[in-house]
């Protein structure tokens, strides 16, 4: 090959690199953007999933919380008619 000849021929070459470079860029960034975007929705389905179940949590505690006072009051009462009955 002749020198202007390897040099066309080495610039087309160049330019057929680039433009593929340009495209997998391309369709990199695309996937890129689709992959953040499902991220984002996944992200937020579990943060709603979160607020929920701390809501159920602070549900299942209030509960706890009167099941323990209605026994413990329930076992003072037990206890103050059981010695009731013994001191008479």
């Amino acid at each position: 090959m002749t020198s202007k000849r390897l040099e066309a021929f080495m610039k087309l070459r160049v330019q057929e690199l680039q433009d593929k470079l340009y495209k997998d860029n391309k369709e990199f960034h695309t996937q890129l953007t689709i992959s953040y975007q499902e991220f984002d929705h996944i992200n937020k389905d579990v943060g709603s999933c979160m607020l929920e179940i701390e809501e159920k949590l602070n549900e299942l505690l209030d509960f706890v919380e009167i099941v323990y006072k209605t026994a413990f009051k329930d076992g003072f009462e037990w206890e103050h008619l059981e010695h009731s009955q013994l001191c008479k």
